[in-house]
């Protein structure tokens, strides 16, 4: 995702400017805010400290040197006080040696002073802006799938190994990391960047023969999707029944050597004496499995490399896959799950104020699903779970990208339709009536169920006036088509005197 002006607008960040000018700092800044940040510039260490704690922004930048010897403590301070304010420095590039340490501290990334352009600068705030909005979205959307187990870009090894210090006390970049992961940055998908760990490993640690086993959770199996060095029949088809395992858990995953079948798997198809395996978790759940082959033991400076690449595959897998979660609730072709009855009732006066600004329409649809033979909640929780699991789909589907689905409660819907009449809503009500009424229900959940769809429809401005007007009118002539009969479509009565709303309105 490309970070846009309008989305670097809902970020705030404080600069702290040295005593002694440096560089062309005013030309820096006025490049971050016509990127569309939110500038806030400081003169003095003490008063920016005291904003930060008072008014905490998105992120600080600080000199180091400016800071002089309380850069350490002041850093510590910050990182525990405000642990999701990010902070940069600028560091003076003949004390590049401090590096590994600001980052163990809590510097979110230091840049080398001065800046060879002003876009790096900007590079490295839309990195971190785009990785807090997609969290954000995670957060917002699946809190209890979506939490971000993510391991700091100060990872120690990672840095050892990015800067290596030699006995002079100088630091360089190391220039084979450095093009490892320009590359694995290019990458798009979980199984392009396993392979790219296995082939930068391999360049170290000389094993000739590696695999990527994907997991697939629902099927408890294990499938070679990449492999390095190994022959492609061989591979074809290659994959593993963990169901087969005798008392077989998906905890067993995280030690990978420990499981059996793909020990046999790999002596039999491989001929592999011995091997090293690692699991690579994504946001908590496990994507895969890397396997190698296993050599003599090399020097512990080959451990750190595994742990510095591993770092950087984990954090950037994470960042993928975060990614693809927000693509597929906000594409305009996902089919999205209807929201709870709290957003959605958010949803409609957010519709509505804007359909009071744009002075265009906006339809309420409320949804009544009952079942002939039973009730709804005298089903069981699984099948109760699945066929509102089906209706909302099957809402979703008839739905347009702009239009909002919600859960009311049991057996209840709410459709919000904007820049849509009354007369288009009724019509609308109707088709989707008629649509789940004739949905075959046999096939996935077992039996025979006849479902009875009634509609209450209403509309801003002809029918109501407010948020709470619109639904209570829909809902009311609802609650009369359960006294009167269902199976039906009906709308609103007029709640208030003759007269658009949009007359007047600003």
């Amino acid at each position: 995702m490309d970070i846009t002006a309008q989305l670097r607008r809902a970020f705030t960040l404080y600069y702290v400017q040295p005593e002694t000018p440096v560089g062309d700092q005013d030309f820096l800044m006025a490049s971050v805010q016509n990127a569309g940040y939110q500038v806030d510039i400081f003169t003095d260490v003490l008063e920016a400290l005291q904003a930060v704690v008072q008014n905490p922004p998105h992120f600080v930048i600080l000199h180091a040197s400016e800071m002089r010897e309380k850069t350490a403590a002041w850093l510590a301070e910050l990182s525990a006080q405000l642990p999701e304010t990010q902070i940069f420095l600028f560091l003076n590039r003949e004390q590049s040696y401090q590096l590994p340490s600001f980052y163990a501290l809590g510097a979110y990334e230091v840049l080398l002073w001065p800046l060879d352009q002003s876009i790096q600068l900007v590079r490295a705030l839309d990195r971190a802006a785009e990785k807090n909005y997609w969290m954000h979205l995670n957060e917002s959307k699946d809190s209890s799938q979506a939490v971000v187990s993510s391991q700091s870009s100060g990872d120690p090894a990672f840095l050892e190994m990015l800067y290596k210090l030699d006995m002079g006390g100088e630091s360089h970049l190391d220039p084979f990391l450095v093009s490892w992961l320009r590359d694995l940055y290019r990458l798009k998908s979980i199984e392009d960047s396993s392979e790219h760990f296995l082939k930068g490993l391999g360049s170290k640690e000389n094993f000739s023969q590696a695999l990527y086993l994907k997991y697939y959770p629902a099927r408890r199996s294990l499938l070679a999707t990449k492999a390095i060095g190994v022959p492609s029949h061989l591979v074809q088809g290659l994959g593993l029944d963990l169901t087969q395992e005798k008392d077989f858990s998906p905890d067993q995953l995280d030690r990978p050597e420990e499981i059996p079948l793909l020990g046999e798997m790999l002596t039999q198809v491989f001929s592999w004496e011995d091997y090293e395996a690692q699991t690579l978790e994504v946001l908590g759940q496990v994507a895969g499995v890397l396997v190698w082959q296993k050599e003599e033991t090399g020097p512990s400076s080959e451990r750190l490399w595994r742990e510095a690449l591993f770092s950087a595959l984990h954090q950037h897998c994470e960042l993928l896959e975060m990614h693809r979660r927000w693509y597929k609730v906000h594409s305009s072709g996902a089919v999205q799950e209807p929201v709870e009855r709290p957003v959605f009732l958010q949803l409609m006066v957010d519709e509505l104020r804007r359909a009071r600004r744009i002075q265009m329409p906006l339809s309420l649809l409320v949804l009544s699903v009952e079942l002939d033979q039973v009730g709804m909640s005298s089903l069981s929780s699984r099948d109760r779970e699945l066929l509102l699991r089906l209706l909302g789909k099957a809402l979703r589907e008839q739905s347009r990208v702009n239009d909002v689905v919600g859960k009311l409660g049991l057996g209840e819907f709410g459709v919000l339709l904007p820049h849509t009449g009354v007369q288009g809503a009724a019509i609308k009500a109707e088709r989707l009536r008629r649509r789940l009424e004739a949905m075959d229900l046999k096939s996935v959940m077992g039996s025979v169920f006849t479902l009875r769809v009634s509609v209450g429809v209403s509309e801003y401005p002809s029918l109501s006036q407010d948020a709470e007007e619109l639904f209570q009118s829909a809902d009311a002539v609802l609650y009369k088509l359960r006294t009167q009969g269902l199976n039906r479509v009906c709308v609103a009565e007029v709640q208030r005197p003759e007269g658009s709303a949009f007359e007047g309105s600003v």
